[in-house]
């Protein structure tokens, strides 16, 4: 009776069918074939000895479309999640009878940071920005629903000659309502993924395809195209010190702040920082018409407000960098949009003292797909220096311009645009960087001093006290209030803020024996 009873529980449980997700153990060797989805790409060798090498491939970094259902869930508010990734190889055996065969394990990464929320009317937003003629609305986002990144563990196949690699692998996660393990397989194809690369042919793209074998399975998720930014031995093409030439040449700017002036007096420790985002300014046509306005010509839907530059590589024995150029229309961060984005390699100028850069455009890339992506049209310029001087009608800490090397009859002109940061970014430490009193003798003449007044025994305030700022409340005709505040921006010819990073507070007065000239930042906020 025991027996009967136990095979009537046995026979309850549901038997083992074949499914195309893999839930427990992982996928073996048999269930997914190598030699079923790869031997078109990178063929395996028929005699499998392979030993360990000293070569080493770097971490990549890139961007991916695609892969709804796993990698981007669809928004009610139409803006796309974040779509980064990060590959890495971190096992290479080369083969003992194949040159430039090598066996590889790695893994990619895809982030999800989140869904961003477009508020129109947002209580705290800043106020309207004004570039080129024309005021414009900055764009403000909400950052919620957070969703962690998906990682697929991978081993295959490497021809250095082709430059073809073939992987294949599983994403696992541990689903919450059940406790299940669940392992859903794919196979990775990547293209141009050479040893050595410049900007010109230098786009790794690809694929990675789920290998379940219906869509209508609920884990099948859609091909993702990928597009990867080359690391491994990148030649420096478009800029050298032998041959700045041409499109560099073109601007004329006064010399900046040298390297010496920083802290740390090096140059990838100055721009790995400091390059980050620039507020544009355009042509005056460019409030009313965008046509020759901007590097991207028809491709671009708006006017963009910033330029950020963000470091790929930095080798500071040469003084030479790689740099991904988005424009945007919003301070926040927005996902990568390669029709406003450029990718661009830098020189330092030791005579000028500033950056010196080549930017080309990402063409070939359609909405879905990254396949027929490539670098061209490499006409655009850019610069970027620490002014040594400021005025009254520059006072930023970072200025520079982009233009083309094209005429205004070529397509893709446009004219040029000059981008700023304010002085409020400004590294601590900088030694060298004066102020210039342009307007001072105006400014006597408009608060001309009376001689009889007694100044015999008058003290004043420490010109670098904190009592120097004050705050201001205006009224209008239209009796109208508005209130503001006004902090000294330099005091003789020495930064405000310099002083208080290099020298400690003195509480003490400063005796009336000559006049100092100082200058104010004063900002307005309306009611």
């Amino acid at each position: 009776m025991a027996i009967f009873k136990l095979s009537c529980l046995i026979l309850l449980f549901p038997l083992p069918t074949t499914s195309s997700s893999y839930y427990g153990s992982a996928p073996t060797e048999s269930q997914i074939s190598y030699a079923d989805h790869c031997a078109s790409i990178v063929p395996k060798p028929t005699q499998e000895q392979f030993h360990y090498t000293r070569f080493s491939l770097p971490r990549h970094t890139g961007y991916y479309k695609g892969g709804s259902n796993l990698l981007i869930k669809n928004s009610s508010f139409g803006v796309p999640a974040v779509t980064s990734l990060i590959f890495r190889i971190w096992s290479i055996q080369a083969a003992d009878h194949v040159e430039g065969l090598f066996k590889i394990s790695g893994y990619i990464v895809f982030h999800r940071d989140g869904t961003y929320y477009h508020l129109r009317n947002y209580t705290h937003s800043r106020p309207t920005y004004y570039s080129g003629g024309m005021y414009y609305d900055e764009k403000q986002y909400y950052y919620s629903k957070h969703r962690g990144p998906v990682r697929f563990s991978l081993n295959g196949f490497w021809s250095e000659s082709s430059g073809k690699l073939c992987m294949i692998g599983w994403y696992y996660s541990r689903q919450s309502h059940s406790g299940d393990s669940l392992y859903q397989p794919a196979v990775l194809k990547l293209y141009n993924f050479k040893n050595s690369t410049t900007a010109v042919n230098g786009l790794i793209t690809g694929t990675l395809e789920s290998l379940l074998n219906s869509e209508n399975d609920p884990n099948f998720f859609k091909p993702v195209s990928i597009m990867i930014l080359p690391m491994f031995n990148y030649e420096y093409s478009l800029v050298s010190k032998e041959n700045v030439s041409g499109l560099l040449v073109q601007n004329d700017s006064s010399p900046g702040l040298p390297l010496t002036s920083f802290p740390r007096q090096t140059f990838c420790s100055l721009f790995s920082k400091a390059v980050n985002l620039f507020d544009l300014r355009f042509a005056g046509h460019c409030g009313f018409s965008a046509k020759n306005c901007t590097p991207f010509g028809r491709e671009a839907e708006y006017l963009p407000l910033v330029v950020s530059f963000s470091e790929i590589e930095c080798l500071e024995h040469k003084q030479r960098l790689r740099a991904l150029i988005k424009f945007s229309s919003s301070r926040y961060d927005e996902p990568f949009n390669p029709n406003t984005a450029l990718i661009g390699e830098g020189l330092w100028d030791s005579k000028k003292n500033q950056l010196n850069l080549v930017g080309c455009r990402f063409l070939g890339v359609t909405e879905d797909s990254f396949a027929d992506a490539h670098v061209g049209d490499c006409s655009i310029g850019l610069s970027l220096r620490y002014p040594s001087i400021w005025t009254i009608g520059n006072s930023n800490s970072i200025v520079g311009n982009i233009w083309t090397s094209k005429n205004v009859t070529e397509l893709g002109y446009f004219d040029k645009i000059s981008f700023k940061r304010s002085y409020l970014n400004l590294p601590m430490r900088v030694s060298g960087l004066k102020y210039q009193y342009t307007k001072i003798d105006k400014a006597r003449k408009l608060c001309s001093r009376k001689k009889h007044v007694n100044e015999e025994g008058a003290i004043y305030p420490y010109p670098f006290s904190q009592d120097m700022g004050f705050d201001l409340k205006l009224n209008s005709a239209k009796r109208l209030t508005v209130w503001g505040y006004s902090s000294p921006l330099s005091v003789g010819n020495e930064l405000y803020s310099q002083f208080w990073y290099s020298k400690h507070y003195s509480n003490s007065t400063f005796a009336k024996t000559k006049q100092i000239n100082i200058s104010y930042q004063i900002g307005i906020m309306h009611i």
